[in-house]
């Protein structure tokens, strides 16, 4: 007979090997990494010692270089930090919100229509539809465990143990894997089967509603024609002649580094908005659909764009001061002002 008592302690210790081997690599993880910072920090003091005395009588070239140095160190800085915050969301988000598979599958088509508004010429499926009802964040369950990333993190951890705890740490994660299973497919057969041909079709763009959680399906044609419309709009915007980024740029870092000098900033806050992507801001609409005609908000995102940083550093000084005092500023020029 099946002890459901045992296999429940079973289950139990399972999780709790999981829970233990992902905790040992995530700190082992972390000590790697910070030992690997502390290193290059002293490496690049000792070097930047060394062209300082070298190019004592040339100031440009020094300043050249350790811009140079500055970027390189950024770039890796960015990589490293989006490395380990995948990492970490991996180990904290393993579990799969149940969620959005109880009630979503066994939605009627009058409950599905408050979720996806169909504005395009094309009308999806029943699967297509329940598929984007689920919303444009949904994550998908994989098919197959990650067997060969666990394994090549262990044994980054256990270079930094010694034999009796990495043999220990080995063994758990041997155990974990050989007992653990794929998470249960979240998405129906019809649902998946409607991934690709939704991919494929590029006469149709599914986008995020203005307002509320739905989802709308518009025409392409008719989404870039109001957007077009939007920015035809002389008052409001002008066509340049060249993309200004690589001008604006060169602006904050000169701004900046009249600032550093004058020790008005310090070397972390320098570092941390020092403009090292050159991304131009993008543009994009969500429809009003709450409106007659279905008119589109104009939203620019200036995600890894040259102000960025800058940006959610002053939001952050001015956070504290927001609702307290009698004044508002409000701007709507997106330039620099140097």
């Amino acid at each position: 007979m099946f002890n459901v008592r045992r296999a429940f302690r079973v289950s139990d210790l399972v999780l709790f090997i999981i829970k233990k081997a992902e905790r040992a690599l995530l700190r082992e993880r972390i000590n790697i990494t910070n030992q690997r910072i502390i290193e290059l920090k002293k490496d690049k003091n000792v070097q930047a010692e060394k062209v300082k005395e070298r190019l004592k009588d040339d100031k440009n070239i020094y300043d050249i270089t350790f811009y140079m140095v500055d970027k390189v160190g950024e770039k890796e800085f960015q990589r490293s930090k989006k490395t380990q915050i995948n990492k970490l969301n991996k180990l904290t988000n393993k579990h799969i919100e149940k969620s959005n598979t109880v009630t979503e599958v066994d939605l009627t088509g009058t409950q599905l229509k408050q979720w996806v508004k169909v504005l395009s010429n094309y009308q999806p499926t029943e699967d297509e539809m329940k598929l984007i009802a689920k919303g444009l964040n949904y994550a998908i369950a994989p098919s197959k465990l990650p067997v060969r990333d666990v394994i090549i993190q262990t044994e980054v951890a256990c270079q930094k143990l010694n034999i009796e705890q990495a043999a220990k740490l080995r063994h758990e994660v041997v155990g974990t894997l050989r007992s653990s299973n794929p998470p249960k497919p979240n998405l129906t057969k019809g649902e998946r089967n409607a991934i690709k041909p939704l991919k494929n079709n590029k006469d149709i763009i599914i986008i995020p509603a203005d307002k509320g959680k739905a989802v709308v399906t518009m025409d392409r044609n008719e989404y870039e024609e109001k957007c077009n419309n939007l920015l035809k709009d002389e008052t409001t915007y002008k066509q340049l002649a060249k993309d200004p980024t690589q001008k604006l740029k060169a602006r904050l870092i000169n701004k900046l580094k009249n600032i550093r000098k004058e020790n008005r900033i310090d070397d972390a806050t320098y570092q941390k908005i020092y403009p090292t992507a050159e991304v131009t801001p993008r543009f994009y609409a969500t429809p009003k659909i709450h409106k007659k005609d279905n008119p589109v908000r104009p939203i620019v995102s200036g995600i890894n764009s040259i102000t960025y940083e800058l940006a959610k550093h002053l939001a952050k000084l001015l956070k504290p001061l927001v609702g307290k005092t009698n004044t508002i500023y409000r701007t709507h020029n997106t330039s620099l002002s140097c």
